[in-house]
Order: C-alpha cells, then sequence, then structure tokens
C-alpha cells in the first residue's frame, strides 16, 4: 500500500484528499443517504473537471488573471462539451456568465 501512494503525482494526492472532503461532508449532512445520486453528480463532476485540469499547468492559476469576462468565454469554450453530459445537467442551457458565476 505504500508503494502506491508514493507513486502518486501531487495532484492526483489532491485529488483524492479532496474526494476524501467531499465524501465526508456528504456523509455528515447525511446527503449520501438522503439523496444518493445528487452524491454521484457530485462526483462525477468533481472527477470529470479534475480529469480536464489534470495536467494543464494550473488551470486555475491561469484563470484567476484572466478578466471575468474572458474567464467566462475560456471557460465555456473548454467546459461546455463534457458539462452537458453530467445528468445534473442535463437540458439546461449554459451561457458564458454560468461559469464566472
Amino acid at each position: 500500500v505504500c508503494s502506491i501512494f508514493t507513486t502518486l503525482t501531487k495532484d492526483q494526492m489532491a485529488f483524492f484528499e479532496d474526494m476524501d472532503r467531499l465524501n465526508a461532508f456528504l456523509r455528515s449532512v447525511n446527503v449520501n443517504r438522503e439523496d444518493p445520486k445528487l452524491c454521484m453528480n457530485l462526483r462525477l463532476f468533481y472527477r470529470y473537471s479534475h480529469k480536464l485540469s489534470s495536467g494543464s499547468g494550473h488551470i486555475k492559476d491561469i484563470f484567476n488573471v484572466l478578466s471575468p469576462n474572458l474567464r467566462g468565454q475560456l471557460a465555456y469554450r473548454v467546459h461546455s462539451t463534457w458539462l452537458e453530459n453530467v445528468s445534473l445537467f442535463a437540458g439546461a442551457r449554459f451561457s458564458e456568465q454560468f461559469y464566472v458565476s
């Protein structure tokens, strides 16, 4: 088990730590029992967003220096396709402002 953790990258470790925190929070407020579909959607959203941003040179740092308008335009281009496939957002209409909000 120890050798598995030594081969994980810093980003992978952060992902697993964040996922553990998300799961702990969902358990602490009983969302995991009361709304398992919401839990699944939250985990899928987090997994897809992490997969998209991994290896991208800390995309959060890039987004933080952009104006809100440019941030929305870039986020729309990068994320609109996969977000439309998340069941939580099925049938939703997206705009560039949605991503900045």
